[in-house]
């Protein structure tokens, strides 16, 4: 008791001196806001603000911050931070579990990025209304924005991101029994990030990978890709270390399915020294669960009562109340507490109603059987062990569905494990080919190239013939032009000297011609001499 006591104030001081803390940092906050001169500063303020909010698990105040941010993006006509204020709420909303809001908020978002052209932020957002469909079991919607996500991020041309949604993708195709699908789109996603070597990412394909081989009841393989993702994590972020946590329930949750309580119970208390994560509160649920099968009631007293004590400080983890208050009543009926169970048994009888969960029905109204025998109400204990027949006959009946599926699914994924073998035989067999014919090109194209070379040297050799030819034939041509304008010249010296020579004859005839007295006047002369008259 004195334990108890002093736990109970430690935690008390230590809550005083985290509350201090967390105030100075919204004060701080609060002051940088009222100082910021430029709206999209004091939007991105308001932002963080929101975000501190949700580490400190105080919703009312992430949601107060954004809508403030909200309000002042709207007003100062700043679509891309309103739109960004739309996404902050979706994502808050999303993770506390209120799908339907959240995916209004997305959709708003939605209509301001597509008007933008904002790709990063259309991509966010349909993953967003993909998981919320998800989690409302609307899987044809959750196909169809996973699949638009995957087509924006593949514009938008971000490997990391396209991963991401291959992933989401193969996520949908798994809720929707389409293992071969999930399967095959699974592996697209891990060649892709380890062609770029996104470990972070490959630790989350191999974690998904292992939740689909869970489904199939294929818990050899599920450990062996949850180690694996172990393996590969590089614990860089809070994402890696919530796919570290994902992998380590995975492991637990296999060995329990085998009834391997010992080697259950090793993976979820690793999980609870951390005290992070979002599988925390189900590794508590599920240690309770095996501590009880174990017969170690003081401990899963322990860990019921930090369960409960959890969910009332917190709502993020308001999807494991109906089990956290089964697993109480189960921790006081072992201690013959039958009456302070009775509030925890009805609570959680309850919630499973609402939520249409026949097994924690049909467990919690086994426990209620059990606390109204144990108060001598036997009217009430036989009023529920009706009900607990009843719900197990109802789960016999789904569970033999289940169980046709899960052969189906198991048929269905053998066989395609098969044609994948084969095709890996075939594609080796098409490597080989394309070897021999990949050889038989390049030889081809080798003898190609020196035919080609030869045909060049040929055409060179051709070339320098015609070349020199034709310079022979220039310089003939040249000499023969030079000898014809010799020849030209030469007769042309020879008219003219014997021009000069005919004209000194013709000169030499005129200035005779002038100097001696005419034949004709000298034999007339000669003619008178002789006659006489």
């Amino acid at each position: 008791m004195k334990f108890i006591f002093k736990l109970s104030l430690g935690l008390f001081l230590l809550a005083g001196i985290k509350t201090s803390a967390q105030n100075k940092v919204i004060d701080s906050l609060n002051l940088l806001i009222s100082n910021a001169k430029q709206d999209t500063v004091r939007i991105k303020l308001y932002i963080d603000k929101a975000a501190f909010y949700y580490k400190t698990h105080d919703s009312a105040g992430a949601a107060t911050s954004l809508f403030e941010a909200n309000k002042l993006a709207v007003s100062k006509k700043l679509d891309y931070w309103e739109g960004r204020t739309f996404q902050s709420l979706g994502r808050l909303y999303m993770n506390y579990g209120y799908y339907d809001v959240s995916n209004s908020y997305c959709e708003k978002g939605l209509v301001i990025a597509k008007r933008g052209k904002h790709l990063h932020m259309m991509q966010d957002l349909y993953k967003k209304m993909g998981i919320n469909m998800m989690q409302m079991k609307r899987h044809d919607l959750t196909l169809r924005y996973m699949d638009s996500a995957l087509i924006t991020s593949l514009k938008n041309n971000n490997a990391k991101v396209i991963n991401e949604n291959f992933s989401n993708l193969a996520e949908a195709y798994s809720r929707l029994n389409r293992t071969n699908e999930a399967v095959n789109t699974y592996f697209k996603a891990l060649e892709r990030a380890e062609r770029i070597n996104d470990s972070s990412n490959i630790a989350l394909i191999y974690a998904n990978l292992g939740s689909l081989y869970h489904d199939i009841g294929k818990y050899e393989e599920e450990k062996s890709v949850y180690r694996k993702s172990l393996r590969f994590n590089p614990l860089k972020d809070e994402q890696d270390l919530s796919i570290k946590t994902s992998s380590l329930f995975g492991l637990g949750a296999a060995w329990h399915s085998q009834a391997n309580f010992d080697s259950a119970a090793y993976f979820y208390s690793k999980i609870l020294k951390n005290h992070k994560g979002n599988v925390f509160m189900p590794a508590i649920n599920n240690y309770v669960d095996i501590l009880l099968r174990k017969n170690q009631i003081d401990s899963a007293e322990y860990y019921a009562d930090m369960a409960m004590k959890i969910l009332t400080t917190t709502s993020f983890f308001a999807s494991y109340k109906e089990v956290a208050n089964l697993n109480k009543a189960s921790v006081l009926i072992s201690r013959k507490k039958f009456r302070q169970a009775i509030p925890f048994a009805e609570t959680a009888f309850s919630i499973a109603g609402e939520n249409n969960s026949i097994n924690t029905m049909a467990r919690a109204s086994e426990a209620l059987c059990k606390i109204y025998e144990g108060t001598g109400d036997y009217k009430k204990a036989l009023f529920y062990n009706r009900q607990t027949k009843r719900f197990d006959d109802s789960l016999k009946s789904s569970s033999n569905k289940e169980e046709m599926l899960r052969r189906s699914m198991e048929y269905s994924f053998g066989k395609q494990q098969f044609s994948d073998s084969l095709s890996h035989a075939d594609e080796k067999k098409q490597q080989q080919v394309q070897l021999a014919l990949q050889q038989t090109e390049l030889k081809g194209e080798k003898n190609l190239r020196y035919a080609m070379v030869a045909v060049l040297i040929l055409i060179a050799a051709f070339l320098v013939f015609v070349f020199r030819a034709y310079r022979q034939k220039n310089a003939a041509n040249k000499l023969i032009m030079l000898q014809k304008k010799e020849t030209e010249y030469a007769y042309t010296r020879l008219h003219e000297k014997n021009q000069e020579m005919l004209d000194s004859i013709y000169y030499a005839r005129r200035i005779q011609r002038a100097l001696i007295t005419n034949e004709k006047y000298i034999e007339k002369k000669l003619f008178i001499l002789r006659n006489g008259k």
